[in-house]
């Protein structure tokens, strides 16, 4: 079975602008029904902001418990290995770098799992 992809998503700083978002952002993100966030009212508030139109009830958000650094990562590994695409919302602009994200990016790497940047 082919392996879902892993899409980093940065998110607004400050007023939200969609203008800053390119085609390839939309083009990736508004397929994906399961993202892995900090905050799911901050997470939903920004994929609105940002033109994301699906149905909430249909979308899977899992919450990345930033305090607990020894949170088992193979729930969210487990969306991807079933072929489904998936995306990580940081609350600090880009994820992966300085955040609980980065331990799924590690995690998926290390399971052949890839991974794709976005930017805006």
């Amino acid at each position: 079975m082919k392996k879902g992809k892993l899409f980093l998503i940065p998110s607004f700083l400050g007023d939200n602008n969609k203008a800053l978002l390119p085609q390839q952002w939309s083009d990736a993100v508004m397929p994906v029904r399961n993202f892995f966030v900090e905050d799911e009212r901050s997470a939903r508030r920004f994929l609105r902001a940002a033109g994301f139109d699906a149905n909430f009830d249909e979308v899977k958000l899992m919450l990345i418990n930033k305090h607990d650094p020894e949170q088992s990562l193979a729930p969210f590994l487990d969306v991807m290995k079933d072929g489904n695409d998936a995306g990580i919302i940081s609350e600090a602009g880009c994820p992966g770098v300085a955040d609980p994200g980065a331990a799924i990016v590690k995690a998926a790497h290390e399971q052949g799992i890839e991974v794709v940047p976005l930017v805006g």
